[in-house]
């Protein structure tokens, strides 16, 4: 018997989809809009500025309210306090949350600034045992494949998004595009490259998800992160490797700066100025 697609399935492919999209925008505009209200949050001739530019991004990012918040609060951060160097994220997917650094930024007087967003554009690689048990079967599962630990820098379907959606999204701030740099390719041949290039960093998001995606990008780039610049760790409470890769990597460098909750999912923190 043929399978029946789902019912979001079908309306992402009906005529009505752009309606659908366009009523989802705007209910979730009017969720930041409350929140921002009701926890008189940010200056009030500048609410209307910032939900905007949710609005505009909303669709492209897996980030919640919280997240976006923590983006905002880190861009206006970097502006009050001068914090030099360039907007990072380490794991773009389809570009939402590094365009409303751009938009935010842009907003704030800081469109001077480089971005940055790398990606494989090819979906998570495969895990490895620190990955953890429910990480490696939800990874086979979605290969459809036994489950594997060989952490092969091989695609799938987690997380896979276009380098053309994420350029689209980000075309779409009006940012310099001279300033935005989006580089395709596994975080292990890319990064180590870019390092020099990207020089001081002002925020540096990782959203890699993995036990080894989140430990090159820490090895690579924490030491780029100012003093006074924010690191954000999107994986942090649901994904044990990017945990444990953290965790490792504060130990080893024997990092005393605690990691401040967002939500569940997401910590970051402010790098010493010490």
């Amino acid at each position: 018997m043929p399978m029946i697609p789902s019912i979001g399935r079908a309306l992402k492919a009906s005529p009505i989809a752009p309606l659908l999209r366009r009523y989802d925008r705007e209910k979730r505009a009017r969720q930041y809009r409350d929140m921002l209200t009701n926890g008189r949050m940010f200056p009030v001739d500048a609410r209307e500025a910032i939900v905007a530019d949710y609005r505009a991004v909303c669709l492209d990012t897996m980030l919640c309210i919280a997240g976006v918040m923590n983006l905002e609060i880190a861009v206006r951060t970097v502006a009050e306090r001068s914090i030099p160097g360039a907007f990072v994220e380490c794991g773009t997917w389809r570009g939402g949350a590094l365009a409303y650094i751009a938009r935010a930024a842009k907003r704030l007087g800081l469109q001077d600034r480089p971005i940055y967003g790398f990606d494989s554009f090819e979906g998570l690689p495969e895990p490895v045992e620190r990955d953890g048990d429910a990480v490696i079967k939800r990874s086979a599962e979605l290969r459809g494949a036994p489950p594997s630990t060989a952490g092969a820098l091989s695609g799938g379907p987690w997380c896979r998004a276009t380098y053309e959606s994420c350029a689209a999204v980000l075309a779409q701030t009006a940012y310099p595009p001279q300033l935005l740099n989006i580089r395709k390719g596994w975080f292990q041949h890319t990064l180590p490259s870019a390092k020099t290039e990207i020089g001081p960093i002002a925020i540096l998001r990782l959203d890699g998800d993995l036990y080894e995606s989140t430990k090159v990008c820490m090895t690579t780039l924490y030491d780029n992160v100012a003093p006074g610049g924010f690191l954000i760790i999107d994986d942090y409470g649901v994904f044990p490797g990017c945990r444990r890769a953290t965790d490792e990597f504060w130990a080893a460098r024997k990092i005393a700066t605690p990691l401040h909750y967002v939500q569940r999912s997401i910590r970051y923190v402010i790098k010493p100025t010490g």
